[in-house]
């Protein structure tokens, strides 16, 4: 089989829709808070909670794409953004803004879990590593792109506006996806004849340590990309536009390391070279953000550090669940296991690091101690992966 590299880039633009609702509220929290007069902990929850129904349903999610396939759920969840986006717009309290924001969790965790399968369907066995590292460059370059356009749209239009703007998006997605992927429905469903879900795969240790491997990760990714522009504007007093736009650019630099991940793990490099290099240097970068004894412009160069190491994480771990498995059946189960840690990350980092800066009195110098306490989590989770997988020989 022959891969299509058109259909892995029409998946990868489900998944940056996808992403776009996490990526849009960074610019748009502080007038939101302004707005409906929220503090920096019900700001932190908002962010989180398009996470909440990722954490509780990610792998019965990813089970129920297996039932329905890939291609259908896709489409599902795409609408679902979509709804939730235009609802989320509506929002006049901070109750109504969760319950909205959970409903474009849900299309988010679809497309999460249906996108992976996309993009196996589309490729041969031996491309399959670098394509899931292409794959998971759709969290920067949907985060980085939605983040760089709105503070352009905030130039004619309100949050709310915006936000309508941004609801379309799924919408169009959804049409290319179901156009494009109509002839592989086939393949991307489990029918009576096709191998049957071994479920012993999910219950070893590589797939839960990937999965606490990625929470780690992404709960120091949620947080430098949701609080750079506010920790900016109110500790630099930098305007708000270029605070938003300065993030932007630093998000985007992650979509390369993502790929690169994904290469080095098919060209069979040390996972751990790859945890030092993508892990725990960019981890230790990153708490040099949140020191105001630092200028702006260190702050700033510490974010591009870590935003551009700490992205071969994902497509490291994204390319191994193609490893835990023997049939890409299961691939979706530990897709939705791996997407377990990602969701923890995204839904407990913005709560747990602003209830901490909130706890020591708006000292945003304590968010180190978060950064550190992760790098150190991860770390260990990572050796224990490193034994769990044959992915680790050294590159000749």
């Amino acid at each position: 089989m022959r891969s299509n590299w058109l259909l892995v880039t029409i998946a990868l633009s489900a998944g940056v829709a996808a992403a776009v609702g996490v990526g849009k509220i960074a610019p748009l929290m502080p007038l939101i808070r302004v707005e409906l007069g929220l503090s920096l902990t019900e700001g932190g929850w908002v962010i989180s909670s398009f996470m909440t129904i990722a954490v509780l349903t990610a792998l019965p999610v990813s089970l129920l794409a297996l039932r329905v396939g890939v291609y259908r759920y896709a489409l599902i969840a795409l609408a679902l953004l979509s709804i939730g986006g235009f609802a989320t717009a509506f929002a006049n309290s901070f109750t109504h803004l969760l319950i909205a924001r959970m409903i474009e969790g849900i299309g988010y965790i679809g497309v999460a879990v249906a996108g992976p399968g996309l993009v196996v369907s589309a490729v041969n066995n031996d491309d399959r590593p670098l394509a899931m590292g292409i794959w998971a460059t759709w969290i920067p370059l949907g985060m980085g792109s939605v983040m760089l356009i709105t503070p352009l749209l905030l130039n004619v239009a309100q949050w709310r506006s915006v936000w309508m703007i941004l609801a379309v998006f799924p919408l169009l997605l959804m049409v290319l996806v179901g156009r494009s992927f109509a002839s592989l429905r086939s393949q991307t469903t489990i029918s009576s004849s096709s191998p049957k879900p071994d479920f012993r795969t999910i219950l070893k240790p590589g797939p839960f340590l990937a999965a606490g491997c990625f929470a780690c990760f992404s709960g120091m990714f949620i947080v430098v990309v949701s609080f750079l522009t506010t920790l900016w504007t109110e500790t630099m007093g930098i305007d708000l536009g270029l605070a938003a736009l300065l993030t932007s650019i630093v998000v985007l630099l992650g979509a390369p390391g993502s790929i690169l991940g994904g290469w080095m793990l098919q060209r069979k490099f040390s996972l751990r070279t790859i945890v030092v290099v993508g892990f725990v240097f960019p981890g230790l970068t990153a708490m040099m953000i949140f020191l105001p004894a630092f200028p702006w412009w260190i702050q700033g160069l510490s974010a591009v550090i870590f935003m551009s190491l700490s992205t071969l994480t994902p497509g490291v771990l994204f390319g191994l669940g193609s490893h835990f498995v023997r049939s890409p059946t299961n691939i979706p189960m530990v897709i939705g296991v791996i997407l377990h840690g990602v969701a923890l990350g995204h839904f407990l980092g913005p709560i747990l690091f602003s209830a901490l800066i909130d706890a020591m009195n708006g000292e945003w110098a304590y968010g180190a101690y978060y950064f550190l306490a992760l790098v150190c989590l991860g770390s260990v989770l990572f050796y224990r992966l490193s034994k769990h997988t044959h992915v680790s020989v050294n590159k000749q």
